[in-house]
């Protein structure tokens, strides 16, 4: 009976451990694609989000000796957002239609999980009416320069409609789209205009006119045996979002010109009746009517040129406003730029990074250094250099002395020299400036 009590401890402290090593144990990761297990060639990126500590952490994955398998290192308890990334397509960067892309939430427990199936999406190539293999400039930056489609001339509606189409992703996969509205500047889901689903991949959308100041926002996503297996990805020059905007223009007469035309028509009708019915030799009624048909036709006239006017007077009010929130959105850009350049020093790596972007800038010097020809400086430029070069400046407090730059790239901070008295502060370094902006909506 003395001896229960240490029996008892025994049993608590090896469920104790067991709980432990269960807790401690690696999470066993399966890729697949269309319910087939995918060994990529590219090597995937994991990034973890932790909801319990609500930032990024740590997300150590090694491979395992199965096809397309992989071991996630331990986690501590609670919840998580996995974002698995594949650049699959080498003919593009990451990110780009044949690439691989999810998100898969799980929680992690003193008995779990063990194991989990990871399903990626191909991101879909869309081909009509933009092409996503390419960044689309101004699609997602500015709602002024988004792709424009404009209502048939003659069009009672008026509606446009806008022919979608895209790579196929999996046999037997079916295509669900939305297509929604939403206000320029304002952040929201929008307000829903249309959805459906076709096995096809094309799309024919019949859309009235936008308001001044809104835009429409299509996605597309291909489902098969309720998986996600295609997602639609799109570029504007350092932005990304998950979807295709655009805007349609009113380009159709309007509908009191139609109401005219008839009119005038059934004027001459009654006119030729009267013309007709009744002869008269002297020809009074002829000249009445002609004069009723002139009179008819100079009102239509005027009244059409003024309704035009009028309409591209508003349409240049509109426009005017609309550059001006587009200045003041870059002015506001420049700001936060200036003043992160001013803040944030420079990496020792940022010299041995290459992207597509310092690939295209240093072939195009290279082709213009091996042109031979010789590059002019500007007036500016040459006037710059001489006030520079003079034994003195002609404004007080200034002198000829070249400030001196500290080539340390962990200071952020601008070297000074000073002269007379006043500091002459070097330029703010430009290769601070971001390369990169990123806005998922």
């Amino acid at each position: 009976m003395a001896l229960r009590p240490w029996w008892l401890a025994v049993a608590a402290a090896a469920g104790l451990l067991a709980c432990a090593t269960g807790a401690q144990a690696d999470i066993q990761l399966q890729l697949r694609f269309d319910n087939e297990v995918l060994d990529p060639k590219a090597t995937p990126d994991f990034t973890c989000y932790s909801y319990t500590l609500n930032r990024w952490v740590g997300c150590r994955v090694r491979k395992s000796g199965a096809p397309g398998a992989y071991v996630l290192e331990t986690l501590g308890p609670g919840k998580y957002q996995m974002h698995v990334s594949v650049d699959e397509n080498p003919a593009n960067p990451r990110r780009f239609p044949g690439d691989y892309e999810t998100q898969l939430s799980f929680e992690v427990t003193a008995t779990g999980p063990e194991r989990l199936v990871v399903d990626l999406a191909r991101l879909i190539h869309l081909t009509r009416p933009g092409d996503n293999a390419r960044a689309i400039e101004g699609m997602l930056t500015s709602c002024t320069k988004q792709p424009q489609f404009d209502t048939p001339r003659y069009s009672w509606g008026p509606t446009a409609t806008v022919d979608f189409a895209w790579e196929p992703i999996a046999a037997g996969a079916e295509y669900r789209y939305t297509l929604v509205a939403r206000t320029c500047g304002q952040a929201g889901a929008g307000r829903d205009i249309l959805s459906g689903q076709t096995t096809k991949t094309t799309a024919a959308l019949s859309v009235r006119p936008t308001t001044d100041g809104e835009y429409y926002v299509f996605r597309v996503e291909a489902w098969k045996d309720d998986r996600l297996v295609g997602d639609l990805y799109t570029h504007d020059g350092g932005a990304h979002s998950w979807n295709y905007r655009f805007r349609v223009r009113n380009a159709s007469l309007p509908r009191w010109a139609y109401l005219a035309a008839g009119a005038g028509l059934v004027v001459l009708l009654l006119g030729a009746r009267r013309l007709f019915g009744v002869i008269d030799s002297e020809g009074r009624r002829v000249r009445r009517f002609g004069r009723g048909v002139i009179a008819v036709l100079v009102i239509a006239a005027v009244a059409g040129a003024g309704y035009h006017y009028l309409r591209e007077r508003q349409q240049r009010i509109v426009e005017a406003e609309r550059a001006r929130l587009e200045a003041e959105r870059q002015a506001r850009q420049r700001e936060f730029i200036a003043a992160f350049v001013s803040a944030a020093p420079r990496p020792d790596w940022w010299d041995s990074v290459e992207t597509p972007y310092t690939r295209a800038v240093t072939t195009a010097a290279a082709s213009v250094i091996s042109s031979r020809r010789p590059i002019r400086a500007s007036s500016t430029t040459r006037m710059i250099r001489r006030w520079w070069r003079r034994p003195s400046a002609s404004c007080t407090g200034w002198s000829a002395t070249t400030p001196t730059v500290s080539s340390s790239r962990d200071s952020a901070t601008s070297a000074t020299s000073t002269t007379a008295g006043a500091p002459t502060t070097a330029p703010t370094a430009w290769w601070a400036i971001p390369r990169r902006v990123s806005s998922r909506t």
